[in-house]
Order: C-alpha cells, then structure tokens, then sequence
C-alpha cells in the first residue's frame, strides 16, 4: 500500500514539475519575442537613421554651388520646372519632400533608378527647404534664382520645306545656345537654331544655355511639321545632307553620288 502511495505520489510531483517548466518555457518564449518587437521597434522608430543626401545636380547640367547657407543656383529656362536628382543614404528616399518659405510643397521625390525631385518654380528667388515628411526633419536647403526666358521664331504652321531661325530673349544678357533635337526626324537643326522642316511630325527640341563653358540653362519647345517628307540634298544653316529617297534616312559616312565620293557625320551633315 505505501509502495504505492509513492508512486503516485512520484506520478503527481513529476507532473507538476514538468507543467511548471512548460509554464516557464512560454514564458521565456514570450519576453524573448517582445525583446525582438521592442528591438525592432526602436531601430526603425525611436532610432531611425537620418536622411542625408549627396551628390546634388540638375538632370540639363545646371551648376550648383554650397555654401554655409546650404546649396545655391541659378537657372535660365522657359519652363518653370527643373528635375533635382541626388544620392540618398537610405531608403526612406521616398518620404523627401520640397517645400517654399510658405509651407508649400513644390516637389516630392521619386525614387526609381536614381532619387530625384521635379521641383516646381517661382520667377525670381526660390528659397527651398528638403525635408523628411515624416518627421518633419530638415534635410537640405536649396536657394535657386530662376530667370524666365521666351523662345522666339516658332510658328503656328511648320511646312515640310520650311526654314525658321529659332532665338532666346535673356532681357539684354548675353548668353550662348546650343540647340539639338531628340525623337523622330521631323526636322534639321543648327547649332545656332536654324531650323529646315524635313518630314511631317512632331520634332521636339532643346537649347542648352551656356555661360561660357557652363550650362547655366535649357531651353524646350515642340514643332509640328505638316507633310509629306522631303528627300534628296538638303541644306539647313550651312550644312549639306543627304536623305535617302527609298530608306528615307539620313546618309551617315561614305556616300557616292554622281561618280564623287561624300563624307557624312554621325548628324548626318557632311564633312567638308
């Protein structure tokens, strides 16, 4: 009868020890899983990294300068826009936002290939503030001077064959531009603006401003060109090319015509 009454008694303390150790075993369990959280937690919350940018330019090439006062430019342009894009620290890239003096948003980034803010402008004085939306904290400060220039020289009706001069108004300054054209081959452009409409569509254009060696701004517009493509030899602002009729391109490097040997450029125009 004793025999047995301690092998119960055995049975019941084994028991009670072993839930008293499966209670302490969740325990554990669950202060280690909220030490993870409150790790995790102040990490990304009552530690978070603070936003840092580098490397700041303009996409067009416009100079920036820094000083004591934070980073500072001036912009030539006939657009009131101008792309900010930069090197960012971390990935919070997204939460940065371009506000006025006045508290109002004037760019906010994107982050994709690289970071950027399409920054919204005002004519005159820009004083610009980067922020963290969210926390509110300051990250860069950006004072830009843009001056509104006008394109001069477009017309409403752009004829396959004709010939425009395209100019900038800088208000009495003197500055040098640079003129190219990007997408489809609608028209031939001079470096100086000389413009020859080629092949119907919508040609648009870009001129970079210089100061000198620098760019200082940029300059866009879009012509529509209305007809059927002109082909052949074409002259536009001194310059010789050749469209060919049946590929309806421009003739780039060795072309013979008439028994006599061409030389053409990358641009198409021909290499005296």
């Amino acid at each position: 009868m004793e025999l047995r009454l301690q092998i119960i008694y055995n049975y019941n303390v084994n028991n009670f020890h072993k839930g008293v150790c499966d209670l302490t075993g969740k325990f554990m369990r669950m202060c280690l899983a909220s030490l993870v959280f409150l790790l995790i937690f102040c990490d990304g919350v009552i530690a978070k990294e603070n936003i840092t940018l580098s490397n700041l330019r303009f996409s067009t090439g416009e100079e920036i300068t820094e000083d004591k006062d934070g980073y500072k430019a001036t912009i030539y342009s006939n657009e009131n826009e101008i792309m900010l894009i930069f090197d960012c620290n971390n990935e919070d890239g997204n939460n940065i936002v371009a506000i006025r003096e006045d508290n109002s948003i004037c760019g906010k980034a994107e982050v994709c290939e690289y970071a950027g803010i399409n920054i919204k402008l005002h004519e005159g004085i820009n004083a610009i503030n980067i922020i963290d939306k969210i926390d509110g904290s300051n990250i860069e400060k950006l004072t830009i001077d843009y001056k509104r220039v006008e394109v001069s020289g477009i017309v409403q009706k752009f004829n396959v064959g004709d010939k425009i001069k395209l100019d900038v108004d800088f208000n009495d300054e003197q500055h040098k531009v640079k003129w190219m054209s990007y997408g489809i081959d609608s028209l031939i452009i001079s470096e100086d603006g000389e413009v020859t409409a080629i092949n119907g569509g919508v040609a648009n254009l870009i001129g970079m401003i210089y100061d000198g060696n620098k760019i200082i701004g940029t300059v866009k517009c879009a012509l529509l060109v209305v007809g059927d493509g002109e082909y052949g030899w074409i002259k536009n602002g001194g310059q010789w090319y050749y469209i060919d009729p049946i590929k309806k391109c421009f003739k780039i490097g060795k072309f013979s015509y008439n028994g006599k040997d061409y030389y053409f450029g990358k641009d198409g125009s021909m290499i005296n």
